[in-house]
């Protein structure tokens, strides 16, 4: 991801009453984001930028933790979401030498008066991860759009993350595998593998749902049917609670079907 500020910084280093670091970028472009840093293990320390970001990270080992900044995304948003400016960046890319990131709450500077603008009734500020091995976007649940036009943003991992704007009712990006949360109070459209398949569900309480695609399953397809081999196995976290509505779309994979129908065709 290309940074659009460089900037040289001196630390200051303060050790806070339980054992957690602090450490204040005390020079460079305001608002500007970029920074390599050295971390202790199991440390949480605190980085405060120059504008206002703070980020709050601990890692598994010792590591090199580099963040770095952006205002044009490399990869296309999603169509339902524009970027969404805060300070002089709308994007930020973290990177940990070594090891894993065991927490990380980014706090980001204020959103710039376009931005601001934008969330109106109707609207949200929004965060997307993308992921590089599905090589899509995943929406963030739990993002806040706060008073002072900050977001707040728990990071689950190192990566890229766009800030965004959308509707509320925004079909949410979401790759198989990971757990989206779902909510008593309405219902939620999940959109899985780039509209493969979306997921429209409102469960008792609010919980989580985990959707895994699968090549083989146990279970025999119907009589006088023939399986495409594409299987989906649908999860909430809270198993005994029940879906309130659901609803599953799959959108028609033509090359499956004919690869199976070719497959038929050899043994008839």
């Amino acid at each position: 991801m290309a940074t659009n500020h460089l900037c040289t910084v001196a630390l200051l280093l303060c050790l806070l009453a339980n054992g957690a670091l602090c450490l204040d970028l005390l020079a460079g472009v305001a608002g500007s984001v970029t920074g390599s840093l050295t971390l202790k293990a199991n440390t949480e320390t605190t980085i405060n930028f120059v504008g206002g970001t703070k980020l709050v990270i601990s890692v598994t080992a010792d590591a090199d933790v580099t963040v770095e900044e952006t205002l044009k995304v490399a990869v296309a948003l999603p169509d339902e979401f524009k970027s969404f400016v805060v300070g002089a960046y709308s994007g930020i890319t973290v990177s940990v030498s070594t090891g894993t990131i065991t927490k990380a709450s980014l706090t980001t500077s204020a959103a710039d008066v376009t931005a601001a603008l934008s969330i109106v009734a109707g609207m949200q500020a929004a965060c997307l991860r993308f992921d590089a091995d599905a090589k899509a976007y995943t929406f963030i649940d739990g993002a806040k759009y706060n008073s002072d036009k900050t977001m707040t943003v728990d990071l689950p991992s190192a990566g890229f993350y766009a800030f965004v704007s959308a509707s509320l009712t925004v079909p949410l990006p979401t790759i198989y595998a990971e757990a989206r949360a779902t909510k008593s109070s309405t219902s939620s459209t999940i959109v899985y593998g780039g509209g493969e398949l979306n997921l429209d569900v409102q469960t008792t309480t609010d919980n989580s749902i985990t959707c895994t695609k699968k090549k083989k399953s146990d279970a025999a397809a119907p009589a006088n049917k023939a399986s495409i081999n594409i299987y989906f196995d649908i999860e909430l976290k809270t198993k005994e609670e029940k879906v309130k509505k659901g609803e599953i779309k799959y959108k028609y994979n033509a090359t499956a079907v004919a690869d199976v129908r070719t497959l038929l065709a050899l043994y008839a």
